[in-house]
């Protein structure tokens, strides 16, 4: 089971900063009436609607991703967009995996 300060840093690492670097890139770079010609792309995963236990963080802040990005959407805003990603090798997955292993 994730503690409370490790599930508050995987939010605030993968939903709250894509919060904040949105809407620091659309103060600057969408003037008004052209946020139609931008886009923003909130990279999330698969885990989000199919996770496993021990992923209830990764899981819930890759969910909200795909809650930003339909927030985000609509008539005069930006066009975002939210990948999933399947799965990516990090040091962080390898670890992970290799303790399960071991």
């Amino acid at each position: 089971m994730v503690s409370g300060p490790d599930f508050r840093r995987m939010m605030d690492t993968n939903l709250t900063g894509a919060f904040i670097m949105s809407q620091a890139v659309l103060s600057v770079s969408m003037p008004a009436g052209d946020a139609e010609k931008n886009s923003i792309v909130h990279v999330s995963s698969t885990r989000a609607l199919q996770s496993e236990p021990g992923s209830e963080a990764y899981a819930a802040s890759k969910a909200g991703l795909i809650g930003l990005t339909h927030a985000q959407a609509g008539p005069g805003h930006s066009f975002p967009d939210c990948l999933f990603v399947v799965h990516l090798h990090t040091s962080a997955a390898a670890e992970r995996m290799m303790s399960r292993l071991c």
